[in-house]
């Protein structure tokens, strides 16, 4: 009887998430095509590639909505049952509303794991693709709110990374730049900058007061100069104004290696690291959904879907932006990296378990 009432559980669960999965998706595509709809006439993109823009989309609509969606599920699930006085059968068969939550915690903590590896391997793959295809119609232009740039990374030939902490677009000022040369997996040299300017006439960058370290064996050549040099490093300021490497476009592994390269290097950034924190952490919110649509559901047990769904938007609406604080926090160094995302997750578990153990029946 047991197994029969977990089944049964699960399939209610997912016939739900299905459904608000799918609406989620629609709803999205929708506010896509509509946000971006200038930018498709004005490129002539043609209604195939538009398509493909949005298919290439998909699985991003599908990691924002899941939490969502999965706290919607649980609590309509269990109002459902409710309504349909099959809760009142089980606890009079001496089956309690802890025990009926079981496969649902389950369910929680697998699609977790399942969330992070799709985040990590489905998402970025199809982000990369659709952001070729936009450089292709160049559908991103430098906007005023994409004038300044921060902490840009990029890889500008064979063994040679970037780095730049801030970017100005249009007086086509970088501030902070470290120009790093690798060979087999070894700095060789390091050229750094507090400033570059743009030359237009030579179009070149112009570097002020550089310093340079080459690194031979055993030993390090260190020189400088208060000169003015001309570099090509093979980037335009249009180029830095556009696409550049962001978190959210690496998997956990990618920006892992990256944060580790980067700390080799004494190029610590707190902002990628709490980024990297977040990739892991966000994942868990799935089991944090579970968890709270099923203290509502106990707490509010005769609630109808509307209350239930009220409910849930406001849960969800306070933990994504106890999320961004938190990850504010972490970039301007309040909090730690881990606990600037991870303490979201962990004050949401505490107290949802709180929550559980004050109503179980």
């Amino acid at each position: 009887m047991i197994k029969k009432i977990d089944i049964y559980i699960i399939k209610e669960f997912f016939y739900k998430l299905f459904f608000l999965i799918i609406g989620f998706i629609v709803l999205f595509t929708l506010v896509s095509i509509i946000e971006h709809l200038d930018k498709f006439i004005d490129a002539s993109m043609p209604a195939k590639d538009i398509f493909i823009y949005h298919v290439y989309s998909t699985p991003w609509f599908i990691s924002i909505g899941l939490p969502m969606s999965i706290l919607i599920s649980t609590v309509f699930s269990f109002n459902a049952m409710q309504k349909n006085h099959e809760l009142t059968a089980l606890k009079a068969s001496g089956i309690s509303l802890s025990r009926i939550s079981v496969p649902l915690f389950i369910i929680g903590f697998l699609l977790s794991i399942l969330s992070f590896q799709f985040d990590n391997i489905i998402v970025t793959h199809y982000l990369q693709k659709k952001i070729a295809l936009e450089q292709d119609y160049n559908l991103k232009r430098s906007s005023k709110k994409e004038t300044k740039k921060k902490d840009i990374f990029r890889q500008i030939g064979p063994g040679t990374i970037l780095t730049i902490k801030k970017f100005k677009y249009l007086p086509n000022v970088a501030q902070n730049v470290s120009i790093q040369q690798f060979k087999n997996n070894q700095i060789t040299s390091r050229f750094d900058t507090p400033k570059l300017k743009w030359n237009s006439r030579k179009k070149q960058w112009l570097a002020k007061e550089y310093s340079i370290r080459n690194f031979k064996s055993n030993n390090t050549i260190y020189s400088e100069s208060d000169k003015d040099t001309l570099i090509d490093i093979n980037l335009t300021p249009f180029d830095l104004a556009q696409e550049t490497l962001k978190p959210e476009e690496m998997n956990y592994w990618e920006l892992k290696r990256f944060v580790n390269k980067m700390y080799e290097n004494g190029l610590y950034e707190k902002r990628w690291v709490v980024d990297l924190n977040f990739k892991s952490a966000f994942a868990c919110t799935n089991f944090l959904m579970i968890l709270f649509g099923i203290c509502l559901s106990i707490r509010k047990p005769r609630a109808n879907m509307a209350v239930g769904l009220t409910l849930s938007i406001g849960v969800i609406f306070m933990y994504y932006t106890m999320l961004k604080v938190g990850q504010s926090l972490g970039y301007s160094g309040t909090l730690s990296p881990f606990l600037s995302v991870w303490s979201v997750n962990i004050l949401f578990f505490i107290f949802g378990f709180y929550l559980l153990l004050k109503t179980r029946t």
